[in-house]
């Protein structure tokens, strides 16, 4: 993924669609929900940690906004525990007693309400001063 596949996650924010929760959601899948401290000077670091740093910060609004889309991210073995309020992507049992997860990637609800106003008070300006 590059700059433009970043864009398209940034999209979300002003036109959440399908096809941008979907780029999310493979990306989160593949990546994990973890940035973890291995290979940090490997491209991917970079990038893994601006994707989970803006599902933390996005996710919660996006279930309130558009729930539909919000759960189109959650592809291969991610889900979202509600109650929680968090993220987790579990792998499969294979010879292990319990399956094995990732995460839990927790979402701030203070951040997520501070969004909401922000969204409220640039919505209520008049079309000029957007």
């Amino acid at each position: 993924m590059n700059q433009t596949g970043y864009a398209e996650i940034q999209s979300i924010e002003r036109f959440p669609n399908f096809r941008n929760a979907a780029i999310l959601g493979y990306c989160l899948n593949i990546s994990g929900l973890q940035v973890g401290s291995h290979k940090k000077d490997d491209g991917e670091y970079a990038f893994r940690k601006v994707v989970i740093a803006w599902t933390k910060r996005n996710y919660l609004w996006l279930v309130k906004k558009n729930p539909k889309v919000a759960k189109a991210i959650l592809v291969g073995k991610l889900s979202f525990d509600a109650r929680k309020k968090q993220l987790v992507k579990t792998y499969e049992k294979g010879l292990n007693q319990k399956a094995p997860q990732q995460g839990p990637l927790i979402l701030p609800a203070i951040k997520w309400a501070l969004k909401e106003i922000c969204i409220v008070s640039v919505n209520s300006l008049p079309m000029a001063h957007r």
